[in-house]
């Protein structure tokens, strides 16, 4: 996600680059504006740091450790902790890295420690 930011960001600056240069090539002399806008590099700043935020809250999200409680047809109850990321419907992988997948006998519930 980042690095998409950063990517755009650079296509942007590279455009305005090559613009601002080629006017000077050919002798053109782009007009300043006339009207002072300190607002603009604020509004631009607060934007990039709440994508920023937004990402790196998306982030610590997907890496939240999770309890999910297994019960077979059995009856007997296994607990394991599992990334948020790693969650599917009828599938997981723990954080000690093994895949577990359900059958559609087994009951799952999901919990935040704590």
């Amino acid at each position: 996600m980042l690095t998409k930011i950063l990517f755009t960001l650079l296509i942007v600056a590279s455009v305005v680059w090559f613009s601002r240069r080629r006017a000077g090539m050919a002798g053109v002399q782009v007009e300043q504006p006339r009207e002072n806008h300190r607002w603009v590099p604020l509004v631009a700043g607060a934007l990039l740091a709440a994508v920023v935020a937004y990402g790196g809250y998306g982030l610590l999200q997907q890496h939240q450790v999770l309890e999910v409680s297994v019960t077979n047809q059995q009856g007997e109850t296994q607990v394991y902790q599992v990334k948020r990321k790693d969650l599917a419907e009828r599938a997981f992988v723990t954080v000690e890295g093994v895949k577990i997948t359900l059958s559609d006998l087994d009951r799952m519930v999901v919990r935040q420690p704590g």
